[in-house]
Formats: structure tokens, C-alpha cells, sequence
């Protein structure tokens, strides 16, 4: 054999690639592999790793000779591939990875076929990973008698998946070979010792020691989760260099191996952006997710939802898995973490099983941001957590009791243990130092003392020790190979303290200076880089890079990765040391390089701005005002107030003196941003301090209108309507829109306004209207978008309101409609059906509705949930009302509006309390709400309601309530509903309450109750809800009266007759005498109608019992609504 070639150009051009055909005969095969393991080992020596070995990089020359191609550049094939070359595992790529892969080529050679068989890239890397070679022994039976175990065993070291069980060295591995020929020419074919001279020439650190109790502790938690238990946390703790990352990967890749799925990020003391390990974090998944099945892929987009638009705008890559979705048009910066959270749930979720969960491990999470934190708490936190079990690594010194993390690490809902790593003892240290030096443990006692002194036994330390010695020469080679050699006396005479930080130093003196300038910008770039990247801040190209890279991942300071030039730093520490030794002057000039690198990919957009603004004096100040404003927005729109408030403000300061004058569009759209995040920070005074600032340099009417659409905004957060108020109204009146100045005038007006819509209202004009396409000028879409914020309750009475509302509805009849029409029409809708004009009203809300399917549209939840309501669904059967309030639900839900989908969900749920639904699947939907508001932080308003109907289906049932106290909020709100202070929303809250007391016959609560509902209903919008209230208000003024009407009290119930008959129930057809439903209905109900019973079944006056039917108790309604006699009314399952 004739040693490598270092290029293409070199080899013979009487040379023919390898073909792996077989299977090879023993006496055939043996010198074929022997000059594969020289020429290897050539290579290594000359060139390191290969990474891409396989027949087609292989060459025969004619004279027998064995030739290597270079596979630079090139993905490994697929079926010869390392498990480390997956990217999966922590292990980078090096010699190891070729030995797998000769492994694989002599399986092919002597078996027919490689060790595997797959179709997909996704099958191959399953295979690797976790699938037992086949046995050559099944491959051809007729060469088993004549195959040497020796050579059955090698193959399968080769094999191994750890690259620490496999052969270290190619020469150890011809030495083997060379052994196997002889002993088969000699006639013996008896089993071998291996691997008796296949030390490494330079010292290799992988395997780990002294760590297998917290190996088996993580075991353990992975296997309580794996058998149905909660999601865990195991926090792992250490001083810097005690192998706190190493002990949790080879965990890791233990459960890769094993068929597992497993996420790997790290938090950085100099992280850029929100979110930087989750967004780590979920670029891994993306990436392990890219080669699987379209229908896997499908699945879990589905079950992220319509949520996963923000997650993508975090993750780029997850646009791969979820496909383009348009993001919610209401970005609202708490809605926007909400979505983050809900989103990044239900992928964990997607993508882990209880068999078989999926483990998270984040490395030096004392860096973690608070919303990486705060998110990995919302993800655990809850009864119903996804299969997870989540590894962290700190430095205890670091998490005080202050630090984010703790908040985590306290809270009670969280199963979670700690495990603390310690030096390693001296069993495990003298083991270690006799595996690296292939030394016995009697002739390395002494120097793992001296070791031990100078380390502390720290497993970093004492690597980067041997490997000062070793580049010293007092660690020595031994020339057979066999071990390393050392004096003791010159180990001795070592300083007795040792620092990281100058064993490293030491070691990097040793490197040239293209070696030392290349390390310089990849600690600039983080934790993980490429060689392209590099070649493109340092003017070189990647070949360049990767031969100065050479000494470095040689010496085990960076470790190449499973992509064809990527790279990483073995330990985050070595980094920091390489960037203590960067003047100031040079890091700035680095980080320019690095940031204008990055700029051109989307997905590192915070790590571009990050670099650039440190090295601000060398750009064009405009230029950098625009990326800071993009990384913002960016910040913005996945809810990190923070992060978008400091990108908003470096912007503003790039501003140069004259930004007004020469970019005036760049400067307003900063400071408008700026402020909207300094408010959703908490910091209101900034934000008025911001548009002040910016108010004498707008001259436009559009871009004032823009500036007193941002005041008008911050008013009303600040409680102040009125000002708001004033604010809207100049800003519309600059955008052509006549509203009235003078509030005087806005009854008036709003009274001919709703005339003339009602008049121009028919379904030929919605129709038109449903089919034109949007609206893109900027006033009009300005106007809209301002007109659906101002028409919310911050008037100081309907008619502002009311006029906004038909002003809105006219602009999208004369120019189109716009994301915020829908909205618009679900607030005409119910403005017609305040004023008893059920038909205008249906109308209304039918074509709100029917601009839900447009991208973009704003507050979709409420539009369908006035549909629900206003809509015609009720008059004819309320099963698709209530299907079309969860869809609200659902809807709110996704957009990430928490307080909004609590609020719709307790309508949701008292409406199904309303049509008859049995009792046990109401109090199931009542905790399911809930554990929602649990989850989320309770809103008061939709806690009282829950409350409330929680004790009225108790009652009914027969069983105690939740004893849980309400909380402060819960008990005002409780209060101003029974006092009837919340309008409409009062009408939900007390409508539950009328039965039970009906029904028990509670003359206190049903006197005490009557007029306030009479009150409420008349002025609240026609629902079903209202007359539902109603009616049974009817019932109970009748009740006060025995059955008869009392003096006065015939008014309020003929009040009540009108607002049902405008519901679609006559006046004349008046309620059955009191006593008799209620005593039928007790009858009927057996333990349920009677206190302390525990029936399940819905109480109610007049219905009549049927398996799976529940009845409406009014005749009229049937009659009115075209009912047949007896309806069914299913409960929406």
C-alpha cells in the first residue's frame, strides 16, 4: 500500500472507484481492508477527520493501491453515516466517525449490503441511531464457518454507536487486521485480544467517570414519565468544569439511542434577542423535523393551531413544519406571548408521547432570559402537561434569590429535584487518567495525585492540564503506541495552582496567527459556527477557514460539527477566555464584521442589531435606525416588551440631527413604535414623553392622524375616556370622516345615522359588500382601524359610540371593507338588537361573519361571539349557537387574548346551563374553565360568573360547590353583577341564579332579584340569555304575588312579555301558575329537584325526562320559532 493523496490532483488517473459489491471472500477481503485502515490513517495524520468516507470517495489504483477523495464540503452518504453525523448526539465529528464508516464499507464488502436499509434520509438516520446492525452471520450463511470471530468482532466495534466504544485509531485498527491475516494464515481462527495498541496520539477526552449515580437518578425521572407520571424538572448543579453539560447529554444521547427525541439548547451570559434558548431549542426541533413524513408534519401543525404563526415569526425555521400562516392582525404585545406560550405547548405536546417523552435539556440557564423562563413554567406547571422531562444546567454561585429562575425552581406545581455534581473522586479520576494514558491504575496513583492537587479533581481542568503538559512534551507518546509517558519529578515541580484561564492562554500562544484570528471572530460568533460565515466577515473563503480551524480541533478547543464545515466550542468557558483576550478596539472592528455577516439571514436577525449597534459609529445612522426598528417589531410581535423597548430606543439614538427633515417617515414610525412599547412595559410617562417629542415634527394630516391614534391609545390605558375621546375624534376629522366635535351633538346624530344605515342596511347591500375585495388606502384602513378601537366602551355614553359604529360601516360600503370591518358590523349588530331590531341584527352579524374567512381580520372572537348571540341561530335551535360560541372560544383562545376567551368561555358555558345541557357536563365545562383561568391569571369578571353558575348547578345537583375562596377581584366583580353594575353582562351572571330559586321556592332571592333583572333586560341587547332572564323573571314576579298578580306587579311582568315577545314569544301567552311546574318539576327530578339529593339531570319547570333529549319549557317559543311539538335539543358534545 501506498500511503494517501492529498488531493484529487494527486491521485493516478489509472485509478477506478471502489465498488462495494459482495460478498467478499476472508482471504480477498482482509488486504483490501488493511490498505483502507492505511490509507485512513494516513489521512487522519495529515488532514484530520474526513467525514464524508464511502465507496465513491474511495479510489483502486491499478498497482493495488488505496487512494481517499477529498469529501470536503460534501453530506456523508447515507448509509454509511456516524450516528454522530445525524446531529442528534453530542459528539462532534472526528477520526471516530470515519472509523464508523469503514466499519459500514467492510460490513457492505464482506455481508452484499450496508449494515441498513431505508428509503428516506429520516429511516437512515433511525437506523444509525438506534437500530442494531444486521448480523453478517443472517447475511450469507455460507460464509459463517470461514468467518474469524476476530474479524466479526471488529466489524462490530467499528459499528458501535458511542464513538467511545469504538476503535480510537485507524492504526490500531490495521494492527488488528494484520493480526486476524496472520492468524488465518497460520491456520488459527481463535478470538483475539483487540485493541492493544489503538491509543490516540493526542490525548482524547469523551468518556465520562465517577457520574454514574446521576445518570441513574435522570433515568430514573425519564422512566416516571415514560410510565404516566407529571412532566419533571431535573436541575443539575455545579461549579464551572465539573462536567454538568457532559453528565446530561450522555443521558441524552443514551435516550436518542434508544429510539427517543430529544431538544438541545444553551443560554449565553451575551444572548441577543427574547427568547434565545427556546428559539434554539425549537430550530433543533425544525431541523429534526425536516425530513420527516408530509402527514407527520401535517399533524402537528394541526395541533399547534392557528398560534403557530407567532412561533414561526420567533423560529423561521418552523415555517417548515407548520407552512405559511397569516399572524393575527390584533397584535397586542400580551396576546402576543400568550400565543408564544400556547403555541410552544402544544408542539412539545405534538411531539411527545407518555411511552415515550420527550426530554428538553438547556445548558447554563443562569443566563436564560425571564421569558424562556416564564414560558418553561408555563409548559410544567399544570396538571396536563405535555410527556416532557426537562434538564437544566446552572452554576448555583449564580441563581441568588433574586434570579428569574427561581420562580421555577420554587414553584409547588412543578415536580422537580435538584442534583448536584462534586469533584470526582479519586477512583474515578485515577480511572480516567489510566483510560487516557493507557496507563495501569498502580503506575498513574502518583501522578493522579499531583493531578488531584492541581485540579481540585475538576474533569476541565484536569484536560486542559494533561493537554498543557502533553503540548509541553512532559506528557510523551509512546512510540509502539501502547501509552503515554510521563516523569513524575517535572509533573511535580507544576505550579500548585491552576487557573482555566492560563492553561488555556498557554495552549493558544502555541497557534499561528491565522489560527488565533480565526478563533477570535468564531467567540464573536457564539458557541456554534461555520466556516462559511467566518470566510465571509475575514475576506478568506471556507477552504481557508477550515485549514487555519485545523490545529484548533486538533488541540479539542473547537470540535467540528455534523454539517459539512460547522464547528463548536468544547467548552463555553474556553470561549469566554479567547474573548477576554480581544482588545476593545479589535472587538468592535470583529463585531462590525460578524453583524454585517449575519444581516442577510432573517433568523438571526437579534444577533445582527445586537453586533451592529456595538459597533454603531462605522454604519450609516439611518441604516441602523431601520434594522434596530425591524429587530423591534420583531420583539414586538412575539411579546417581549423588554427586548422590543431596548431595539426601539437604540434606534432612536442612531437618529441623526436631521432624521425629521430627511427621513421623516423612519423617524415617526420609530417613535410611534417606541412608545407603544414603553407602554406595554408599564411605562406610560415614557410613551407620552416619546409622541410629545415627536408631535412639532409631523406636518401631514395622515401622519398626525397616525400620532393621535397613539395618544388617543395611551389615554384610554390610562383611564382617561374622555381625553381619548377628544383625541379619536381630531384624529378622524383629519382623516375626512364627519364626526361632530361638540359631544352635545352626538345623540342627534347618532339617532339620524342609525336611521340612514338602517335604511341602506338590506341583504343585496351586505352581500356586495361580503364580496369586494379590501380596502388597502391608508386613510381609509386608518380610520377603520381607529374607529374599532374607539367604539368600546371609553365613551361617555352610547351615542359616540353608536356613531362611530355606523360612520365605520359607511366607509366599508364606500371603499371596501378592511380587517376591521367585521368587527364594526358585530358592534352595529348588536347595537340593532339593544334597539329590539332583531332582523337589522341578524343581518349585521351574518355578514361580520361572513368576513372571518379573510386573512388578517381583526377580533375575530368577538365577531363570532356576537354572531352566536345576535344571530339567527336561536330563533330556530340554539345547538348551533352554542357551537358557534365555542368557536368564539376557540378563537380567542388562539389569538391569545386570555382575559377575552375567559369572559366568551363563561357565556359559552351558561348558555349551555340556558339550553338544557345535563348537569354533569356542566360542572365538567366549569372546571375546565377554570383550570383555564389558573393556567392564564383569572379574570375577575369571568370568575364571578363561573362562580355564580357553579353554585346554581351545585344546588340543582345536590352537591357542594368549589370551596375554594373567590378571589379579591372575583368577589368585586361577584358584587357589581348581582348589583346589575355590568349591563348585558350582569344578564349572564344572574340568569343561572333564577332557576334554582325558582325551583326552591326561595322567595327572598327571587323578591330580591325581580325588579333589579327587570331593569337589566330591558335595556340590554335581545339574546337568548335575555329572554331566557326574562321569562323567568315572570315567573318569579308571578311567585311573589302566590300565583296571582300583585298590586304593581302586573306592569313589570307585561315589561317582561314585551322584551320575550320581541323574542319570538307572544305576550298573551302567559306562564302556567307557579306551584304546579315547580312541584312537577321536583317530582321529575327526583334527588336532584331536592336538597342534598346528587342527581346529574337538568332541573327545569316543564321539561319532560328523555334519554339524551333535553326539552325548551316554552310552547310559545316552539310555536313562534316553527318548532315541532317536541324538539330535541342536544347538548353540544
Amino acid at each position: 500500500m501506498r500511503g494517501p493523496d492529498d488531493s484529487a490532483a494527486d491521485i493516478p488517473d489509472a485509478t477506478r472507484p471502489l465498488t462495494a459489491a459482495g460478498p467478499f471472500g476472508v482471504t480477498e477481503f482482509l488486504p483490501l481492508a488493511i490498505d483502507l485502515a492505511r490509507a485512513l490513517d494516513g489521512w487522519h495524520a495529515r488532514r484530520g477527520p474526513h467525514g464524508a468516507l464511502g465507496p465513491d470517495t474511495v479510489r483502486l489504483a491499478a498497482d493495488g493501491g488505496v487512494h481517499l477523495r477529498d469529501g470536503a464540503g460534501t453530506a456523508p452518504p447515507a448509509a454509511y453515516a456516524a450516528p454522530e453525523q445525524s446531529g442528534r448526539l453530542e459528539p462532534g465529528v472526528d477520526e471516530r466517525t470515519d472509523l464508523y464508516a469503514l466499519g459500514a464499507l467492510y460490513h457492505h464488502l464482506l455481508g452484499g449490503r450496508p449494515p441498513f436499509l431505508a428509503d428516506t434520509a429520516e429511516q437512515w438516520r433511525r437506523c444509525h441511531l438506534s437500530e442494531p446492525p444486521t448480523p453478517l452471520s443472517e447475511l450469507v450463511s455460507e460464509l459463517v464457518p470461514r468467518l474469524p470471530p476476530a474479524l466479526n468482532e471488529i466489524v462490530a466495534l467499528l459499528l458501535q454507536k458511542s464513538p467511545d466504544d469504538r476503535y480510537q485509531t485507524a492504526r490500531g485498527l490495521v494492527v488488528d487486521l494484520e493480526r486476524c491475516r496472520d492468524a488465518l494464515a497460520g491456520g488459527a481462527a481463535t478470538p483475539l485480544l483487540l485493541r492493544t495498541r489503538d491509543l490516540p496520539d493526542r490525548l482524547v477526552f469523551g468518556r465520562l467517570y465517577g457520574r454514574e449515580r446521576k445518570l441513574s437518578r435522570l433515568q430514573s425521572a425519564y422512566d416516571r414519565v415514560a410510565a404516566g407520571g407529571p412532566a419533571e424538572l431535573v436541575a443539575v448543579t455545579a461549579d464551572t468544569g465539573l462536567g454538568k453539560w457532559a453528565t446530561v447529554t450522555r443521558f441524552a444521547d443514551s435516550v436518542v439511542t434508544g429510539g427517543g427525541l430529544t431538544l438541545r439548547s444553551f443560554c449565553r451570559s451575551d444572548d441577543a434577542g427574547p427568547y434565545a434558548a427556546l428559539g434554539r431549542l425549537l430550530a433543533d426541533l425544525a431541523a429534526q423535523l425536516a425530513d420527516a413524513p408530509a402527514e407527520h408534519r401535517a399533524r402537528i401543525a394541526d395541533a399547534v393551531g392557528a398560534c403557530g404563526a407567532t412561533l414561526a415569526e420567533l423560529v423561521p425555521a418552523l415555517r417548515g413544519v407548520f407552512g405559511q400562516r397569516t399572524p393575527p392582525s390584533d397584535r397586542t404585545i400580551a396576546a402576543a406571548g400568550h400565543r408564544v406560550h400556547l403555541a410552544a405547548r402544544r408542539l412539545l405536546g405534538a411531539v411527545s408521547t407518555p411511552g415515550r417523552p420527550l426530554v428538553i435539556a438547556i445548558r447554563d440557564v443562569q443566563w436564560a432570559d425571564e421569558l424562556t423562563v416564564e414560558l418553561l413554567r408555563y409548559v410544567l406547571a399544570v396538571p396536563d402537561a405535555p410527556a416532557v422531562l426537562v434538564v437544566l444546567t446552572y452554576r448555583t454561585a449564580d441563581v441568588g434569590t433574586g434570579h428569574p429562575l427561581q420562580a421555577l425552581l420554587t414553584d409547588e406545581r412543578v415536580t422537580s429535584a435538584p442534583l448536584a455534581l462534586r469533584p470526582l473522586p479519586d477512583s474515578a479520576l485515577a480511572e480516567l487518567l489510566g483510560d487516557t494514558l493507557g496507563a495501569g491504575q498502580r503506575d498513574s496513583a502518583r501522578l493522579s495525585r499531583a493531578v488531584a492537587s492541581r485540579t481540585g479533581s475538576n474533569p476541565l481542568l484536569v484536560e486542559h492540564f494533561l493537554r498543557g503538559l502533553a503540548d509541553r512534551e512532559l506528557l510523551r507518546y509512546a512510540d509502539d503506541g501502547a501509552n503515554w509517558q510521563w516523569q513524575q519529578r517535572l509533573v511535580d515541580n507544576e505550579p500548585a495552582d491552576t487557573e482555566l484561564s492560563a492553561l488555556v492562554e498557554a495552549r493558544l500562544r502555541r497557534f499561528g496567527p491565522d489560527t488565533r484570528e480565526a478563533l477570535e471572530l468564531a467567540a464573536v460568533l457564539g458557541p456554534h459556527f461555520d466556516a462559511p460565515t467566518l470566510a465571509t466577515t475575514s475576506a478568506s473563503n471556507a477552504t481557508e477557514i477550515v485549514e487555519r480551524l485545523r490545529p484548533a480541533v486538533r488541540a479539542d478547543l473547537v470540535t467540528a460539527g455534523p454539517a459539512p464545515g460547522g464547528y463548536r466550542w468544547r467548552h463555553e468557558q474556553v470561549r469566554h477566555v479567547v474573548l477576554a483576550g480581544v482588545s476593545d478596539e479589535r472587538l468592535a472592528r470583529l463585531r462590525l464584521a460578524v453583524g454585517e455577516a449575519l444581516r442577510p439571514h432573517p433568523d438571526r436577525l437579534f444577533e445582527a442589531v445586537t453586533h451592529l449597534n456595538a459597533a454603531a459609529r462605522t454604519l450609516r445612522v439611518d441604516e441602523l435606525a431601520e434594522l434596530n426598528l425591524a429587530a423591534g417589531t420583531r420583539a414586538y410581535r412575539v411579546g417581549a416588551a423588554a427586548a422590543a423597548s431596548g431595539y426601539f430606543a437604540a434606534g432612536l439614538d442612531r437618529l441623526g440631527p436631521d432624521a425629521w427633515r430627511e427621513t421623516p417617515d423612519l423617524a415617526l414610525r420609530l417613535y410611534l413604535a417606541a412608545a407603544s412599547a414603553e407602554l406595554a412595559a408599564g411605562r406610560p410617562v415614557e410613551a407620552d414623553r416619546l409622541l410629545a417629542a415627536a408631535g412639532p415634527h409631523v406636518v401631514t394630516d395622515l401622519d398626525r392622524a397616525r400620532l393621535l391614534c397613539a395618544q388617543a391609545t395611551l389615554r384610554h390605558h390610562a383611564g382617561d375616556g374622555t381625553g381619548a375621546l377628544r383625541l379619536g375624534v381630531e384624529a378622524l376629522r383629519l382623516l375626512g370622516m364627519p364626526v361632530p366635535i361638540d359631544p352635545h351633538a352626538w345623540p342627534a346624530a347618532a339617532a339620524d345615522a342609525t336611521k340612514r344605515i338602517r335604511r341602506a342596511l338590506d341583504r343585496s347591500a351586505l352581500d356586495r359588500l361580503g364580496s369586494r375585495p379590501g380596502c388597502t388606502e391608508p386613510r381609509v384602513v386608518l380610520a377603520a382601524d381607529l374607529i374599532c378601537d374607539l367604539a368600546q366602551p371609553i365613551w361617555p355614553d352610547g351615542s359616540g359610540r353608536d356613531l362611530l359604529t355606523v360612520l365605520g360601516v359607511e366607509l366599508a360600503i364606500e371603499h371596501g371593507p378592511t380587517a376591521a370591518t367585521g368587527s364594526t358590523l358585530a358592534r352595529l349588530a348588536l347595537m340593532f338588537a339593544r334597539d329590539r331590531h332583531e332582523a337589522a341584527a341578524s343581518l349585521a352579524a351574518e355578514a361580520g361573519q361572513r368576513l372571518l374567512d379573510r386573512p388578517g381580520t381583526r377580533r375575530p372572537a368577538v365577531t363570532r361571539a356576537v354572531a352566536a348571540v345576535v344571530g339567527p341561530y336561536w330563533l330556530r335551535d340554539p345547538a348551533p349557537m352554542i357551537r358557534e360560541l365555542y368557536a368564539a372560544y376557540r378563537a380567542a383562545v388562539e389569538e391569545g387574548e386570555v382575559r377575552l376567551a375567559q369572559r366568551i368561555g363563561a357565556v359559552y358555558s351558561v348558555h349551555r346551563f340556558a339550553v338544557g345541557t345535563p348537569l354533569d357536563q356542566v360542572a365538567a365545562d366549569i372546571e375546565a374553565r377554570r383550570r383555564f383561568a389558573r393556567r392564564h391569571g383569572a379574570d375577575g369578571r369571568a370568575g364571578a360568573v363561573i362562580q355564580l353558575l357553579d353554585e346554581a348547578v351545585s344546588r340543582l345537583r345536590g352537591v357542594p360547590g368549589d370551596a375554594s375562596p373567590p378571589t379579591e377581584q372575583e368577589e368585586r366583580a361577584r358584587q357589581r353583577i348581582l348589583r346589575g353594575e355590568f349591563g348585558p353582562y350582569s344578564v349572564v351572571g344572574l340568569s343561572p341564579l333564577l332557576a334554582p330559586a325558582h325551583v326552591f321556592d326561595d322567595a327572598a332571592d327571587l323578591a330580591g332579584m325581580s325588579d333589579l333583572v327587570a331593569a337589566i333586560v330591558e335595556r340590554s341587547p335581545m339574546t337568548f340569555l335575555t329572554a331566557e332572564t326574562a321569562f323567568w323573571n315572570a315567573f318569579s314576579l308571578l311567585s311573589r304575588g302566590g300565583g296571582r298578580l300583585g298590586r304593581g306587579a302586573g306592569g313589570a311582568v307585561r315589561r317582561a312579555g314585551d322584551v320575550a315577545e320581541q323574542a319570538g314569544r307572544p305576550r298573551g301567552a302567559r306562564p302556567r301558575p307557579v306551584a304546579r311546574p315547580r312541584a312537577a318539576a321536583r317530582r321529575r327530578a327526583g334527588p336532584a329537584g331536592r336538597r342534598g339529593g346528587a342527581g346529574q339531570g337538568r332541573v327545569r319547570p316543564g321539561h319532560r325526562r328523555r334519554p339524551g333529549l333535553r326539552l325548551h319549557p316554552y310552547r310559545s317559543v316552539r310555536r313562534r320559532a316553527g318548532w315541532p311539538a317536541r324538539p330535541g335539543m342536544r347538548a353540544d358534545r
